[in-house]
C-alpha cells in the first residue's frame, strides 16, 4: 500500500506558514542556500542526478546558481513558507535542504523528515543549524530556530527515516552538514 499523501498542513501549520511568509518580504532573508553547491555537487554527480529538488528554498538562489554551475541539472523549488514556490514537489534524484530544519515545528519535523526522504530518489544533503538563531526573530517574538539539537540527535533521526549517511561534517560549530542516500 502507498503511503498516505502528505499535506501542506502536515508540513508546516498555516500559522507558521504565514511567519514565514512574512518573513520572506525582508531583503536579507531567505537568499544563503546557494552556498553550499560547492559542497554537494561532487556528490549529485557521483550519483549521476539529473534532478534536484532545494528543500526550504527561500527565494530560490541555489536554482540561479545551479543555472551556472550544473546547467545539466533540472533544479526544483519548494518552500512552505514562501507562497511563490509552496505547492508540494514531485520526487528529484537529489534533494538538498540547507538551514531549513531547524526552523521546522517540533511536531511537524518527524512529517517533513519522512517528505524529505520519500522525495531523494538517489540522495540528499542537509545543512542544519544546531544553534538558536540570533536574528531573524519570527515576527510574532520567537526565536526562528524551532528544532534546534545536536548532531547526533539529527543523525539518529535521519537513520531512523531510512538514510545512510555518507558523510558528516561538524567543523562549523553553528552547522551539522550530511551526505545522505537511499
Amino acid at each position: 500500500m502507498p503511503p498516505p499523501a502528505i499535506t501542506l498542513d502536515a508540513l508546516c501549520s498555516p500559522a507558521q506558514r504565514a511567519q514565514l511568509n512574512q518573513m520572506h518580504k525582508a531583503v536579507g532573508y531567505g537568499w544563503k542556500g546557494h552556498q553550499h553547491i560547492p559542497r554537494f555537487l561532487p556528490h549529485i554527480r557521483t550519483l549521476k542526478c539529473k534532478t534536484l529538488l532545494d528543500y526550504g528554498c527561500g527565494k530560490g538562489n541555489m536554482a540561479m546558481q545551479m543555472k551556472l554551475d550544473a546547467p545539466d541539472i533540472d533544479v526544483r523549488l519548494f518552500d512552505p513558507g514562501h507562497l511563490p514556490v509552496s505547492d508540494l514537489p514531485e520526487p528529484a534524484d537529489y534533494v538538498s535542504c540547507c538551514s531549513c530544519l531547524e526552523g521546522v515545528e517540533p511536531d511537524k519535523l518527524d512529517n517533513v523528515l519522512e517528505h524529505l526522504y520519500m522525495l531523494a530518489l538517489k540522495g540528499a544533503y542537509f545543512a542544519i543549524c544546531i544553534r538558536l538563531g540570533k536574528k531573524n526573530d519570527l515576527p510574532d517574538g520567537r526565536n526562528e530556530h524551532l528544532s534546534v539539537h545536536p548532531p547526533e540527535w539529527w543523525i539518529t533521526k535521519l537513520i531512523a527515516v531510512g538514510w545512510s549517511v555518507m558523510q558528516v561534517d561538524t567543523d562549523d560549530p553553528k552547522f551539522l552538514k550530511v551526505w545522505l542516500e537511499r
